[in-house]
């Protein structure tokens, strides 16, 4: 019986040990998640991989604390690696052909940048300074005394009084050197936040232009179809693409060689017949495209693609 008992108390402590255990970070969580989604798209499984990268996104908006020094630095680190998750989603659509959504993912991605930059900065630009301050005090007692710091350091062998004068040139150059690092500590916080709010901006900019340049090639290829254009631009600005504009240029792209030639990667080609599936879901032609181009082959021919279409 007391066997019995002492193995019952055991396993019951069990669950408790286990919640106490701390939960990943979204960092540490990403860091485990990258093989498995760097594999699924080596597979051109991209639904896997999107289904991963979503399940890194945090449940609820992060709130940024900047009550504190060490706050703000967590504050600061936590944010980079919520808006590395928000990136990895964008990643993933952008391979789904869902370029709107990534979009979405990547003006998140920026917002939150954006606020670790303005909620972080008044805090680590105060230590930095501080600390940066505190170097330039030691560094001021090392240059007034240089001559006897240079004196000491050139002897072999000190005399014992001036055994505690090293030990205090030691210690102006410990304390620089600490002081340095912990300058140098908070101004990779801000350059960082700045960094990662920038190259978001250019990305979601570059992606706005992407769906834009998209739309209006659609637009063109309509209009050049049905009549006679005096000006292109004008009537490409004023031309507003539908769905069924978006299906009948989808079909046309996909047994047109020259577009699907442009992509010599498979994992590219893949994104792209993905992408004009997104445009057109409903087409059986470019749900034979996407099996040919995963099968290796060169895409749907036009006799194919009728034959699709009649099914």
């Amino acid at each position: 019986m007391p066997k019995h008992t002492a193995l019952a108390i055991t396993l019951l402590g069990v669950p408790a040990l286990i919640a106490q255990a701390p939960a990943k970070t979204t960092g540490q969580q990403i860091a485990a998640a990258r093989p498995a989604i760097k594999a699924a798209n080596d597979a051109f499984d991209f639904e896997k991989a999107q289904q991963i990268a979503l399940g890194l996104l945090p449940t609820t908006k992060p709130t940024f604390d900047a009550t504190s020094v060490r706050a703000a630095d967590q504050s600061t680190k936590a944010y980079a690696d919520y808006t590395m998750a928000y990136y990895m989603a964008y990643q993933a659509c952008d391979n789904m052909g869902q370029w709107e959504k990534g979009r979405e993912y990547l003006k998140t991605a920026c917002d939150l940048a954006k606020e670790s930059v303005e909620s972080g900065k008044a805090k680590l630009t105060e230590a930095r300074d501080d600390y940066k301050k505190l170097a330039g005090q030691f560094q001021a007692l090392l240059d007034r005394n240089a001559e006897a710091v240079a004196a000491l350091k050139a002897k072999s062998k000190l005399e014992d009084y001036e055994e505690a004068s090293m030990t205090m040139v030691k210690d102006w150059e410990a304390r620089k050197a600490e002081n340095d690092k912990w300058a140098a500590f908070f101004q990779y916080d801000l350059d960082w936040a700045q960094r990662q709010y920038d190259d978001f901006k250019k990305f979601l900019d570059a992606q706005d232009s992407r769906i834009k340049g998209q739309n209006e090639e659609i637009a063109k290829f309509i209009l050049q179809r049905d009549k006679k254009i005096k000006d292109m631009d004008a009537e490409v600005a004023k031309f507003t693409v539908e769905q069924h504009h978006k299906s009948q240029w989808a079909e046309g792209v996909v047994t047109t060689p020259a577009y699907m030639n442009a992509f010599p990667e498979k994992a590219d080609k893949v994104a792209f017949v993905r992408r004009l599936i997104v445009l057109d879901p409903e087409s059986p032609a470019l749900r034979q495209a996407l099996k040919d181009v995963l099968d290796g082959k060169s895409g749907v021919q036009p006799k194919a693609a009728a034959k699709a279409r009649k099914k």
